[in-house]
C-alpha cells in the first residue's frame, strides 16, 4: 500500500522514531528537534512528494513503450519483491520469433512489465480460435506439432501468451506457473475480460508458485513442460544477466523436468536468439550433461534446435526424436520461414537457408558439442559455452578470463558490456580496498601517526581480517543458496539475513557468561574461543556435506514451512557465527584497549571486500568451494589465536 517512495519514507521513519524515543534522555533542545524530524515524516508519509517518485531508466521497456503517442501506463501494483506495470501503448506487440511469413494482425495487446522491464502482454482474446491463430506461427508451437499432448506445464506463464498458444492447440489440462501473484490478480481481475477470462478457465490451472520447487512436490507428469520467454532481450544482449543467478536453466533444473515428463514427453525452452551464440548452445550442454548423468548414452538423439529471426527454441524428448518427428520439424520449419539448427542426422545444408549468417555458427557449435568432433571448436570458442549447476547457476555468464582482449574487439572495442556485465568485479575489488583506506586508516595516521598502528599485533590483525571474510563469506553463500529454496531473491535476502543477524547476536550474547572469576581471564577466554572456532569449523564442514542434499529434500514443501524450515537451518552455525568476535574484542581490550577500535575497522574492511570477493571465487569455483574456503579462513583465525600471548 505504500509503494516504492511510501516505504523509503516509512524506512526513514522507523530511524526517526528511534532518535525521538532516545531524545527523551537528552535536553528539551532535542526533544523539540526530535519532534519536529517526526513529525515532517509522518506528513511525507501521508502526502510523498513527487521528487521521492522512484524513475525508471529510460533504457528500459516501460520507458521505452511509453515514449510512443497516446501511450500510457494503466495501473501500477506493487509487492515485496516487485513493481508490475500495465501499459497501454503502440509499442506493445508481444510475439516472440513470430513468423515473417504471418502477415496478419495481431490481437490487441496490453503491456506488462516487471520493475519496469521484461515486457511481456496481455493478449486480447474474444473466445474464438481465429484470434489465436498467430499463436502457432511462433517458434514455441512446435512442442504441438510433435506431441498428442493431453497436459501441459508452463513456466513463467505472466499475461498468458503461452496458455492462449496451448488453447489454440486444443490441450484439455494446463497447469500454469506464475510466481509473481500481481500478475495473476490482474489478468484474473481488472483484465479478465480483455483477456477471454483465461485464468479463470477450467482447463487452466493457475498456480502462484516458481517453478523448480513445484516441480520437486508435484507427482504429475506431462506431455509437454514449457519454460516461457520472459526476458529483456536488450539485457541479455549487454551482459546485465551476467551475475543473476537462473535455477531454471542448470542441469539438476533439467533433471528435474526430464523426470517428469511422460515416456514421449518434451521439455521445451525459448530464448531470444542475440549473435554471437551463446544461451541456445549452452542449453544444449546443459541438456547433454543431464542426460549423461542419468544414464542416457545417446543425448544427441534426444535434442532438437530451430531458430526465427529473433529466437533459438531448444527441445528435449524423453524417448528420442524419430524420422515422423525429423519430418514433422522440417515441415514446420519450411511453413514458417524457420530455420533447423539441430535433430538427429541433420546434414551441414540443411541449416542456415531462411534467416541466413554468413557461416552455419550455430549448427557448427552444437553439432560438435553433441557428436564429440576433433575440431575443438567449442573449445576454442570465445565465449564459455559449459554446462551449468546448481553449485554455480550463472547461466548468462559467458566470459573466459583469458579471452577478454578478444572479446573486447568482437565488441566493438566498447567496454560498456564489461560494465553492465560485472566482468570488472576484480576492479571494484580493488577499489573498494583503496577507499577503505582512504576513509579509515588514512585519518587515523593524519591524527594519531604510525605509533598508534604499530600498536596492532600481527595475530590480532590476521584474527579480525579473518572474522570478516569468514563470517561474509558464510553470509553471501547463505543468501544464494537459499534464493531456489525460497523460490526469491528478496525472500532468500530476508530470510538469511534475519537468522544469521539474529543467531550470530546470540551467540554474541552468549558469550558474555562464566567470566566473573578474574583469574587467568585471559587463558580462561582463550581457551573458550579455541573451541568455539573449532565447533564452528566442524559445523561449516557438516553443512558442506548435507546442505545441498537437505535444502533439495525440503524443496517441496510449502511455501509457509520453507522459510521456517531455513530458519532452522541457519540457527546452530548462526550462534556460532556470533561468537569469534565478541570473545576477540574482550582478548584484545586485555592485550591493549587502544586498539579496540583498529580491530573493528579491520573486521569492516575485510566483511566489505570479503562480499565482492566471494561473488567472484563463485562464478570461478562454485558455493561449495567457498563455504570450503571459509572454513580454511576460520582455520587461520584460529592460529593466530593459538599464537596469542599476554605479555
Amino acid at each position: 500500500p505504500l509503494k516504492g517512495e511510501g516505504t523509503i519514507v516509512f524506512v526513514s521513519l522507523v530511524g526517526v522514531a528511534a532518535f525521538f524515543s532516545f531524545s527523551y534522555s537528552l535536553s528539551r533542545v532535542y526533544r523539540f528537534v526530535a519532534l519536529g524530524v517526526l513529525t515532517l515524516f509522518l506528513a511525507l508519509l501521508v502526502f510523498p512528494p513527487s521528487f521521492l517518485q522512484i524513475s525508471i531508466s529510460p533504457y528500459k521497456a516501460l520507458r521505452l513503450s511509453l515514449a510512443y503517442k497516446n501511450a500510457k501506463i494503466l495501473n501500477t501494483y506493487w509487492n515485496s519483491f516487485s513493481r508490475v506495470d500495465i501499459i497501454g501503448s503502440p509499442a506493445v506487440r508481444f510475439a516472440p520469433g513470430l513468423s515473417l511469413k504471418y502477415n496478419k494482425a495481431l490481437p490487441p495487446q496490453l503491456g506488462i512489465t516487471i520493475d519496469g522491464d521484461n515486457l511481456n502482454s496481455i493478449t486480447y482474446f474474444d473466445g474464438s480460435k481465429k484470434c489465436l491463430e498467430f499463436t502457432d506461427y511462433l517458434p514455441s508451437a512446435l512442442a504441438y506439432h510433435l506431441s498428442q499432448a493431453k497436459n501441459l506445464l508452463i513456466i513463467g506463464s505472466n499475461g498468458g501468451i503461452d496458455v492462449l498458444g496451448a488453447l489454440y492447440h486444443n490441450i484439455p489440462y494446463i497447469e500454469a506457473l506464475e510466481p509473481n501473484p500481481l500478475i495473476i490478480n490482474s489478468v484474473k481481475g481488472e483484465y479478465a475480460e480483455f483477456s477471454g477470462k483465461i485464468y479463470r478457465d477450467k482447463r487452466i490451472n493457475v498456480i502462484n508458485e516458481e517453478g523448480r520447487s513445484y516441480i520437486r512436490k508435484t507427482r504429475n507428469r506431462y506431455d509437454i513442460i514449457n519454460i516461457s520467454l520472459s526476458d529483456n532481450p536488450s539485457a541479455a544482449s549487454t551482459g546485465l544477466y551476467s551475475l543473476k543467478e537462473s535455477y531454471l536453466y542448470t542441469v539438476e533444473s533439467f533433471k528435474d523436468f526430464y523426470d517428469h515428463l511422460k515416456p514421449e514427453g518434451i521439455f521445451t525452452v525459448t530464448r531470444y536468439l542475440i549473435p554471437p551464440p551463446k544461451e541456445g548452445v549452452r542449453l544444449v550442454s546443459i541438456a547433454k550433461k543431464s542426460l549423461e548423468e542419468l544414464g542416457i548414452s545417446d543425448p544427441q538423439n534426444h535434442i532438437s534446435l530451430i531458430r526465427s529471426w529473433g529466437t533459438i527454441t531448444f527441445l528435449l524428448k524423453k524417448d528420442g526424436f524419430d524420422r515422423e518427428d525429423i519430418r514433422a520439424i522440417k515441415d514446420f520449419c519450411k511453413k514458417r520461414g524457420f530455420d533447423t539448427v539441430y535433430f538427429p542426422g541433420i546434414k551441414r545444408e540443411e541449416v542456415n537457408i531462411f534467416n541466413r549468417f554468413l557461416k552455419p555458427y550455430y549448427y557448427d557449435l552444437v553439432d560438435n558439442l553433441l557428436n564429440n568432433k576433433n575440431n575443438g571448436i567449442v573449445n576454442r570458442y570465445i565465449f564459455d559455452l559449459s554446462a551449468v549447476t546448481d553449485d554455480n547457476p550463472f547461466f548468462f555468464h559467458f566470459l573466459k578470463w583469458n579471452k577478454i582482449p578478444e572479446t573486447y574487439r568482437l565488441m566493438g572495442e566498447k567496454w560498456q558490456p564489461f560494465l553492465e556485465g560485472g566482468y570488472l568485479l576484480p576492479i571494484i575489488l580493488v577499489q573498494a580496498f583503496l577507499v577503505s583506506i582512504l576513509l579509515i586508516f588514512i585519518p587515523i595516521y593524519i591524527s594519531k601517526g604510525t605509533r598508534f598502528i604499530s600498536k596492532l599485533n600481527i595475530y590480532t590483525s590476521i584474527y579480525f581480517i579473518s572474522l570478516g571474510f569468514g563470517f561474509i563469506f558464510i553470509e553471501i553463500i547463505f543468501l544464494e543458496k537459499f534464493i531456489l529454496f525460497l523460490g526469491h531473491p528478496v525472500y532468500s535476502l530476508s530470510v538469511t539475513l534475519f537468522s544469521v543477524l539474529l543467531f550470530s547476536g546470540i551467540g554474541s550474547y552468549l558469550t558474555d557468561r562464566g567470566f566473573l572469576n578474574k583469574n587467568n581471564l585471559f587463558l580462561k577466554i582463550k581457551s573458550r574461543l579455541i573451541l568455539r572456532i573449532i565447533a564452528l569449523i566442524i559445523f561449516i564442514f557438516i553443512y558442506w556435506l548435507f546442505l545441498p542434499s537437505i535444502l533439495k529434500i525440503f524443496l517441496g514443501s510449502s511455501p509457509f514451512m520453507r522459510p521456517i524450515i531455513s530458519i532452522i537451518i541457519i540457527a546452530p552455525i548462526g550462534i556460532l557465527m556470533g561468537m569469534p568476535f565478541p570473545l576477540g574484542i574482550r582478548i584484545t581490550g586485555l592485550l591493549n584497549k587502544e586498539i579496540i577500535p583498529l580491530a573493528f575497522c579491520l573486521n569492516g574492511i575485510s566483511s566489505i571486500l570479503g562480499s565482492i570477493l566471494s561473488m567472484i571465487l563463485a562464478i570461478l569455483l562454485g558455493f561449495q568451494w567457498i563455504l570450503l574456503l571459509s572454513a580454511l579462513i576460520y582455520s587461520i583465525a584460529l592460529l593466530s589465536i593459538l599464537n596469542l600471548k599476554m605479555h
